[in-house]
């Protein structure tokens, strides 16, 4: 059901709504860091804030790269220009060069 999605344009927008989805939760919990932040600091009490950004940094990236997984389809290099030649890359090189 969800490849019918991403690959039979039906919702191109899903992976929008996945990352902000996903996004927004984190949001949420850096709130709540920034809460205990302020708390910890008006109290003076310790507060461990490379840990908190370290776990932030972690689900961030995971965030992201299980959204280019499960969205970014994956093809060898000149799929989609097999038609694509030498000759061609002469040409675009001196019309660049040209330029």
């Amino acid at each position: 059901m969800l490849l019918s999605y991403i690959y039979g344009g039906i919702r191109p927008i899903l992976r929008y709504e996945y990352t902000g989805s996903h996004l927004s939760e984190l949001c949420s919990k850096l709130d709540e860091i920034l809460v205990n932040f302020n708390d910890a600091k008006n109290t003076g009490n310790s507060f461990d804030a490379a840990f908190y950004i370290e776990r932030l940094y972690d689900a961030l990236v995971n965030t992201l790269r299980a959204g280019v997984k499960a969205f970014v389809p994956r093809a060898k290099k000149n799929y989609y220009k097999f038609w694509w030649t030498e000759e061609l890359d002469l040409l675009k090189q001196d019309s660049i060069d040209t330029n």
